[in-house]
């Protein structure tokens, strides 16, 4: 990411996220078994939000895109 923020000046919020629905899988994978019910609800629903947040994202990209200086 940091190579990408150097070549381009723009930091790309979805990769951001993709690590974050990344790093939450992983717990959920791996603590499933000793997690109460309500911890993996949350969990969960915040990986939703997040897919939600990059499908955001990718229409916004997709319906204004940018302006080349």
């Amino acid at each position: 990411m940091v190579g990408i923020y150097f070549k381009t000046s723009h930091l790309p919020v979805r990769f951001l996220l993709y690590i974050a629905i990344t790093a939450l899988t992983r717990l959920l994978a791996i603590d499933v078994k000793t997690m109460p019910d309500q911890h993996i609800l949350v969990i969960t629903g915040a990986i939703v939000l997040l897919m939600m947040a990059v499908a955001t994202i990718s229409v916004v990209r997709v319906k204004f895109p940018e302006k080349e200086p």
